[in-house]
């Protein structure tokens, strides 16, 4: 499983500091819970998708990295735990 976590935030990383939506969005599960920083709860793709693209349409350079702090896995779902490092302009 940690392999495959580790894929994941470097696809994650690559599609945020490419702006790539399409890449992005099929990252999630459809019944996501997603808590950006400094906002509210977000539920399901569609509220994601909308969150991202105000996301990328408000900053021209996209510039972040992550890494794991903790992660919980029980069965086939995940909590990760994550510090991140930005610089968006």
């Amino acid at each position: 499983m940690g392999r495959y976590l580790y894929k994941w935030i470097n696809e994650y990383m690559v599609a945020i500091n490419t702006t790539n939506i399409e890449r992005l969005i099929p990252l999630f599960s459809d019944d996501i819970q997603y808590f950006p920083p400094d906002n509210t709860a977000l539920s399901g793709k569609e509220a994601l998708t909308r969150w991202f693209l105000s996301y990328f349409n408000y900053y021209e350079n996209i510039s972040e990295r992550l890494w794991t702090k903790d992660v919980k896995v029980a069965g086939d779902h995940a909590y990760v735990n994550y510090g991140l490092q930005g610089k968006n302009i």
